[in-house]
């Protein structure tokens, strides 16, 4: 079965088209303003200040409204006031299929009940592993963490995939390695779509070539893997990293997917 996007589910079904998902996913985008949109509109912050709250944001594991507070650019009641307004005004995708027309509130209902039903598996917030795998608490973070970054710094939602033991299979040209030794021992290869690096050099602000846009996913590593790291301390352990380079593994692996609507993006853990 595997994971899936409720559109998606609902054109599989013939619920609904392509042009209608479309047609209401540009719809949620204009309505389903982002918490530095709501504070521009109501004059708490510049459009300056929500850039350099993002540029916190694809550095360290933050929320808009923490990076802002430690900023100092808004107060912990003001950001609490933007949630609450966003919350108000957020609109679901099947509500607006609804309001426009393209389906009934009795077949949204039913679909709903179908999807939540097929996908109950992959409804979570944490990553699931089986109790064998020796480093489960790592795998977890770094995966978790792979899933907010992809959020906070190219706007791509995911969902937490299937995982299986299989070899490494190098994917493209920006495949990236990085070993960790200390009180856990692994390398961990980040195998993204083609699209990324692309999206990544545009959020980065340098010029577009293949060297940098190679540079700028072993950035988007070293951000991943760093704030793992921090993590871990907190945990009372003490690990090391290395810089990004070349897979150099062709062994089995414990792979991880996370799903976005039109790509993957995988993770391979090769425990030592």
């Amino acid at each position: 079965m595997g994971v899936k996007f409720f559109g998606a589910f609902l054109i599989e079904r013939g619920v609904i088209t392509p042009e209608q998902l479309f047609e209401a996913l540009e719809e949620q985008k204009r309505v389903n303003l982002k918490l530095g949109e709501h504070a521009i509109r109501l004059g708490y912050l510049t459009p300056e200040q929500v850039e350099e709250i993002r540029k916190l944001q694809k550095r360290e594991e933050l929320r808009f409204g923490e990076a802002a507070v430690r900023l100092g650019y808004l107060t912990p009641e003001q950001v609490e006031q933007l949630i609450r307004i966003q919350k108000s005004s957020h609109k679901l995708l099947g509500d607006i299929l609804v309001e426009k027309g393209f389906i009934t509130k009795e077949v949204l209902a039913r679909e709903l009940k179908i999807f939540e039903s097929e996908q109950r598996a992959y409804m979570t917030e944490m990553v699931y592993l089986p109790e064998g795998v020796k480093n489960r608490d790592f795998i977890n973070i770094v995966v978790d963490l792979g899933k907010k970054f992809l959020l906070r710094t190219v706007d791509i939602n995911t969902k937490f995939g299937d995982f299986t033991f299989e070899e490494y299979v190098k994917r493209g040209d920006y495949d990236v390695q990085v070993d960790i030794a200390g009180d856990v021992k692994m390398k961990v290869i980040f195998s993204p779509p083609q699209k990324l690096p692309e999206l990544l050099v545009r959020e980065y602000g340098i010029p577009d070539s293949p060297e940098l846009r190679k540079d700028a996913v072993n950035e988007f590593m070293n951000v991943i893997m760093g704030n793992a790291v921090a993590k871990m301390e907190r945990l009372g352990k003490r690990i090391s990293i290395s810089v990004p380079k070349e897979p150099d593994i062709s062994s089995k692996c414990l792979k991880y997917n996370l799903v976005s609507p039109d790509d993957t993006y995988t993770f391979y853990f090769l425990e030592l």
